[in-house]
């Protein structure tokens, strides 16, 4: 029989994975009566022991001591979840290899079962509590409730056994009952329970799909459970609407069918876990999601106004992505999200959150019809665009809400939101049939779009990026649309691949006034910050958006603070920094009319030196005068006026130098068409270097040539001889310039292993 439907008779059994505070059931009439003598001295030794601890002041662990998990199963991992009353472990099972998530909590006698459902049952009749005025002292006002009830009644006056009748109470009725463990594991992302007597069954971080031993062998109580569960999220759910989609007190997502009406197999729920603390493109970044240039991509375009769908499959992380990158909004702009179920959770102070609501007394007979009192996301849309928002993110579009959001975005609004499907193609199929019907000539108001997928990376399942499209417009004949892949994910190498083209980029560059080498320079500048991020671990959303604020207000003392940590780290680090950096320059390249990233890396770095040492300086100067007395600042003046000048032609002259050394090509090219070469434009700086040696001898072998013809003006008869030879030697010369040239070209195309550097 498969592992999900085999019974619990055949899991770890409580024999097997019973704590020290119960004993295993047995059957004492089968024992001689030594062995009873045995097993009552080691209860009374037991019972010593552990009232030594408590009066020591020490609570003893009441699950995971001595544990046996058999033969037929092998340990995979163990951690705690709430130490010391419920701890996780990850079992193989040998029998069917399949893997099994197996809670440990502290097992209550028969007598402590009595104790706490009459303990339950004088608390909901005579304990009074707002939930919400007492929303975090609840814990401590239940506790001490339980107190008085144990003392009224004289109930166990041992410590472990109060320890677990506090914790009981606190799971079943401020937590989340039987699967109170469950919801308090960070690793689980969905709890899956499929009917009753089936075993609940979770996604695991780590292990994927996992069953439990966790099970409602009772109809009834299930059914009492999801009712509970409904009220609790202030919903209702009943025969006459026995599905429910509701949000849960700590923000996870729940489905919940109630009885055979719409499941056959009886009452379920699925729930999708909520993270306390949201993913941020730093999490992102480091399960390998997206690349750090990507990223970039992300904050630019959001930055600048750009509109983005997160398209994929189910659970391919399009929320998580869409609520990790609107950390990059600005933060003082006005944000409108729309959503059915919350799950967008953002930083910002000017944000209006807004949810959907279900009408009252059902669906109305019209097809098609709402309820009285429902507002849909079409009603929460078209009013979020009178609110005049600068950013409008919508949870998922699947419905007429998409038509006004594209109409939205035509009309010149920001927007975001997510979409299932798995291609582009897919993509504008979904949106132009039924039930979103968008026209094609709308669709072009969307910028890009980020498509994700669940794949398997050895061995392992992941979330990647498959690539980020660009919309660019429709063909006017064929009415095709027409794409940019701007970047895609490497299966075989699990790389991202930036294409070298993005349409993105350019409106950014029209919008911000930029170069292309500016908007790569502010690309690579904000990897760096990412970068930064990853390894000082700012990961908290709040710590993150602190850091984009500051970098929108401040960028250079952010940039100062990410160069200097770092740098930190030797010369090759310092290298790839100073690759990034040739933005720094950025001004004084247009000041200077030079551009440094013709030189090596090594001469850029010097260059970039120098001005910032002569920058320096000159704010110090200029600090100086404004602080002198008023008769002394002419003189000030004039003497910086004239080391100013002083200081830009050294750097001129140096700047000459570096191109005459560095930058033969330049060099080449009015030689080149001086003697009637072919293009040499396709050569590398070494192959153009040498090749500039061989035209230059061949230059000076002509000038020498001349001045012959000079002296040799008397005697035309050797003028002519000498010129004859000239005309020979030239014609062979530029034969082997020509040969020399068709190298160089080739030996660029396809440099040896170790010229490739050059």
């Amino acid at each position: 029989m498969g592992a999900a439907g085999k019974s619990m008779d055949t899991l770890p059994d409580e024999a097997g994975l019973i704590g020290p505070d119960v004993e295993a059931p047995v059957d004492e009439s089968q024992l001689s009566w030594r062995e009873k003598r045995r097993l009552r001295k080691e209860r009374r030794q037991l019972e010593k022991a552990r009232g030594a601890a408590e009066k020591a002041g020490v609570i003893h662990d009441l699950v995971m001591d001595d544990i046996d998990i058999g033969e037929d199963f092998e340990e995979l991992d163990t951690y705690p979840v709430r130490p010391p009353y419920s701890y996780v472990r990850i079992l193989f099972d040998k029998r069917d290899y399949s893997r099994f998530y197996y809670v440990v909590e502290p097992k209550a006698s028969p007598q402590e079962e009595k104790d706490l459902e009459m303990i339950k049952d004088v608390l909901q009749r005579a304990l009074n509590i707002n939930r919400e005025t007492l929303e975090e002292e609840q814990e401590e006002f239940l506790k001490q409730a339980v107190d008085d009830i144990l003392n009224s009644y004289r109930l166990p006056s041992r410590k472990s056994n109060r320890e677990k009748i506090h914790y009981f109470i606190e799971r079943d009725l401020i937590g989340y009952g039987k699967i109170d463990s469950l919801m308090k594991d960070p690793n689980i992302e969905d709890v899956s329970c499929d009917g009753p007597g089936v075993e609940i069954f979770v996604y695991h971080r780590r292990f994927e799909s996992l069953r439990t031993n966790i099970v409602w062998p009772d109809e009834e109580e299930l059914e009492r459970y999801i009712i509970r569960l409904a009220q609790r999220c202030g919903k209702h759910i009943s025969i006459a609407e026995p599905l429910l989609d509701a949000t849960l007190m700590d923000g996870s997502r729940i489905v919940m069918t109630l009885g055979r009406e719409v499941s056959t197999r009886g009452s379920t729920f699925t729930i999708r876990r909520f993270r306390d603390e949201p993913f941020t493109p730093i999490d992102l970044l480091e399960f390998k999601t997206f690349s750090s240039m990507q990223i970039a991509f992300f904050w630019l375009a959001m930055q600048y106004g750009m509109s983005m769908l997160f398209v994929g499959g189910t659970a391919s992380g399009k929320t998580t992505s869409l609520n990790a990158c609107s950390l990059f909004l600005p933060w003082q702009q006005k944000i409108v999200s729309i959503e059915e179920t919350r799950e967008l959770n953002l930083p910002h102070p000017n944000w209006i959150p807004g949810c959907t609501r279900e009408g009252f007394g059902g669906e109305t007979a019209a097809a098609g019809a709402k309820a009285a009192g429902a507002v849909d996301m079409y009603d929460l849309l078209r009013a979020a665009l009178r609110e005049r928002p600068e950013y409008i993110i919508v949870g998922e579009i699947r419905g007429a809400e998409a038509y006004v959001l594209f109409q939205a975005m035509a009309t010149g609004h920001t927007t975001y939101s997510t979409f299932h499907a798995d291609s582009i193609q897919s993509l504008v199929h979904r949106l132009e049939n039924k039930p979103i019907e968008i026209p094609r000539v709308l669709i072009p108001a969307l910028d890009a779009i980020s498509i994700q997928i669940q794949t398997r990376v050895g061995g392992k399942r992941v979330r990647r990026c498959k690539g980020i499209i660009e919309i660019i417009g429709i063909d006017p004949h064929s009415h095709e649309l027409l794409t940019n892949e701007a970047f895609r994910w490497d299966n075989k190498t699990d790389e991202f691949v930036f294409t070298g083209k993005s349409y993105v980029f350019e409106k950014i560059m029209m919008k911000a006034n930029l170069n292309r080498v500016e908007i790569m320079d502010e690309t690579k500048r904000r990897q760096l910050v990412l970068e930064w991020c990853l390894k000082k671990g700012i990961r908290d959303y709040r710590d993150f958006a602190r850091v984009v604020s500051e970098y929108y207000v401040h960028p250079e003392d952010v940039m100062r603070q990410v160069y200097a940590d770092l740098q930190v780290g030797g010369r090759k680090r310092r290298r790839k920094v100073v690759q990034h950096d040739l933005d720094l320059s950025g001004a004084r390249k247009a000041e200077e009319g030079v551009d440094l990233t013709e030189f090596p890396l090594g001469v850029q770095q010097k260059f970039q030196k120098r001005m910032a040492k002569e920058e320096a300086r000159r704010t110090k100067v200029e600090m100086r005068i404004t602080a002198a007395a008023e008769e002394k600042r002419p003189t000030l003046e004039a003497k910086e006026t004239a080391q100013r000048a002083k200081a830009a032609a050294n750097l001129e002259r140096d700047l000459l130098k570096a191109q005459a050394r560095y930058v033969p090509l330049r060099q080449l090219e009015p030689i080149a068409a001086q003697l009637g070469l072919a293009t040499v434009s396709s050569l590398s700086v070494r192959e153009a270097g040498r090749l500039l040696k061989s035209s230059n001898r061949e230059l000076a072998a002509r000038a020498k040539a001349e001045v012959r013809q000079v002296k040799l003006a008397g005697n035309p008869e050797k003028q002519a001889q000498a010129a004859a030879k000239e005309e020979a030697r030239q014609a062979k010369a530029m034969t082997k310039l020509q040969g020399e040239l068709a190298k160089r070209v080739e030996r660029s195309a396809n440099p040896r292993w170790w010229h490739r550097w050059f």
